[in-house]
């Protein structure tokens, strides 16, 4: 599931939506999650609408190094170079980092097995 949260400086509002079938970010960065997996956080803007924040569930498969496809089947295309600040305060070293600075390496389940090991 995605989750979005829109940057409005008054009240920021979490939503999840369940029937995107694609997404495409802006500055992203990496994350781990619980599940022994990475997730992809980014921003999101579609048309004219306000830049939110978006954070992907589990990463499953990854179909190039740019576009990837979450637990639930949604698929996530990123863009631009990793955000290494964000990045390596969510845990994840910057040597990590390094393997990710033009998307996703083919070898990229191992490096999350690594951080959870």
């Amino acid at each position: 599931m995605l989750q979005y949260e829109y940057q409005t400086g008054v009240n920021d509002v979490k939503t999840s939506l369940l029937h995107v079938k694609s997404v495409f970010l802006y500055e992203w960065w990496l994350d781990r999650v619980y599940l022994k997996s990475l997730t992809v956080v980014g921003f999101v803007a579609r048309g004219s609408q306000v830049l939110r924040t978006s954070h992907s569930a589990a990463i499953v498969k990854r179909h190039e190094s740019i576009i990837l496809e979450i637990v639930d089947g949604i698929r996530v295309t990123i863009s631009s170079l990793i955000d290494r600040s964000r990045t390596c305060s969510n845990g994840v070293p910057s040597e990590v980092c390094d393997h990710f600075l033009h998307g996703f390496p083919r070898y990229w389940e191992g490096f999350a097995d690594q951080l959870w090991g």
